[in-house]
């Protein structure tokens, strides 16, 4: 086949996926993240400060002030909402942004600064990998600051590569600036502070390492802009340390040493990630000695944000591989853009591998990323039927934040109650709902939506049984509708 009509297949390709992508936008599930970090967004535009209402009730005060989050993400969304409104829509909108200007710097990078061999088919090839990718697909339009993070990781990236390509001192600049803005946004960032760092010492320019590093530490002192007070000091102290996010292991001095040796994890935590992680390690064996003599640079930088993710990120989740799918999959692109270059055995594999990739992927966002379920909007109008559209205290699915904190609604999760110590200790859930935190937090209504809610909490309260006026502890059901059923206190 002949690279024009090679090109012409990709971009027909990549024009079916942009298609079915913008063509879903309006079919996503909610994310918890998504309503935990778009209610601190939402308080920091209104009263000048973070707090969360989700998040009451786990000991750490979370409803009074947070001082641990995710900071640019969280005042971007609060800018945002400023001027158009809390929205989800609208905050999923930041994400999409800094998707795009992505692309825009990857083909700069690629194709206009021919840091790559056949630039535009490379681009090409890596346009169909990040589209046909399953946590792409989900994160590119989700409020939560993974690819916000990547985005400005690769800008710091881009410039560090012309700098060590031309020497110019702006560039440097650039580089270190935005390496410490990825850190700002999310904490795992400082992995492109460090990377930079390294990367200019076994480059040898290491004058210009330390100015590096200053540069993005100082960005990265903004964080402590809301901390000015040795009091407020402290009670991000306290909420970093005692984050139920976090082990206390985490805080051990093996700990990234312990990490780095089971990062695997995060290559094969399920299906998705297995056959990716195979199709990268098969293109990378196959055209390894080409990338060590042509793309030193990239595959030491890949190696680097690979390394420290893994020594300073809490967990295997797959997602926070998002900040080093850039760099993984130029090499994938290199690699497939010179198939004609492998024995022809060698091609079959990679032609495998990558079918199997996209197939795999594109079957599973299919089959569990697009929301046909749910409408949210019309489920919430329902919820504020059933309550008369009060504005007391309520416990319901994370997702009623949205288009109702302006409300006056004071809205507690459903999810985030498992979290608390009493369930750890093995509280029975529809007790640790209805006669603990329900009480002691004094919700009128307790809201079930087994659309949403686990079956755990579905079957622990006997939902199908429940008719109205049956009571579970000191809460009687007022109404059941459309798979809802509203709980009203007795008191």
């Amino acid at each position: 086949m002949s690279s024009r009509n090679i090109l012409r297949g990709l971009i027909v390709a990549n024009l079916i996926l942009i298609t079915f992508y913008l063509a879903t936008v309006n079919h996503r599930y909610i994310n918890i993240d998504e309503a935990v970090i778009g209610e601190q967004a939402y308080w920091l535009q209104e009263i000048g400060f973070v707090k969360s209402n989700l998040l009451s009730g786990l000991d750490l005060k979370w409803e009074n002030r947070v001082y641990h989050y995710h900071k640019l993400l969280v005042v971007t969304g609060a800018v945002v909402t400023k001027l158009f409104g809390f929205s989800l829509n609208s905050l999923r909108l930041i994400v999409s942004l800094f998707s795009f200007l992505f692309f825009l710097v990857l083909w700069k990078f690629i194709v206009i600064e021919k840091e790559v061999e056949d630039g535009k088919k490379t681009f090409l090839i890596i346009l169909f990998l990040f589209l046909a990718n399953t946590l792409f697909f989900s994160f590119s339009y989700l409020f939560r600051p993974e690819v916000m993070v990547m985005t400005l990781g690769f800008i710091s990236y881009y410039f560090l590569s012309k700098y060590i390509k031309n020497n110019n001192k702006k560039e440097l600049i650039y580089s270190g600036i935005f390496s410490g803005l990825a850190a700002l946004t999310h904490l795992n960032g400082l992995i492109f502070i460090i990377a930079g760092f390294l990367l200019l010492v076994l480059n040898k320019y290491y004058i210009q390492s330390f100015v590096f590093g200053i540069i993005g530490s100082f960005i990265l002192i903004f964080y402590f802009f809301d901390l000015l007070t040795p009091e407020l000091f402290q009670g991000f102290l306290f909420q970093f340390t005692n984050d139920p996010n976090l082990d206390k292991s985490d805080f051990s001095v093996f700990a990234p040493f312990v990490k780095i040796l089971s990062e695997h994890l995060r290559f094969f935590h399920g299906a998705e990630e297995s056959v990716f992680s195979l199709f990268f390690i098969v293109v990378l064996i196959l055209n390894l000695r080409f990338l060590i003599s042509n793309y030193k640079n990239l595959l030491i930088y890949t190696l680097l944000t690979i390394v420290l993710l893994a020594s300073i990120a809490h967990g295997s989740t797959s997602k926070y591989a998002l900040l080093y799918f850039p760099y993984m999959f130029i090499i994938i692109g290199i690699g497939v853009s010179r198939i004609d270059e492998l024995s022809r055995f060698s091609r079959w594999v990679v032609l495998l591998f990558m079918m199997n990739y996209a197939g795999f992927h594109l079957y599973s966002i299919i089959s569990n990323k697009i929301n046909n379920d749910i409408d949210y909007d019309k489920r919430n109008a329902l919820i504020n039927e059933l309550t008369d559209n009060s504005a007391v205290p309520i416990i319901a699915d994370e997702s009623y934040v949205f288009n109702e904190l302006d409300n006056g609604k004071t809205i507690h999760s459903l999810l985030l109650i498992s979290y608390l110590k009493e369930y750890e200790l093995g509280m029975p859930l529809d007790q640790l709902i209805f006669d603990d935190y329900a009480l002691r937090n004094n919700n009128k209504f307790v809201l079930i939506d087994k659309l949403t809610e686990s079956s755990e909490l579905i079957s622990s309260i006997g939902f199908d049984n429940l008719q109205l006026g049956d009571t579970v502890y000191q809460y009687v059901v007022r109404n059941k509708v459309d798979d809802m059923m509203l709980f009203e206190s007795l008191k």
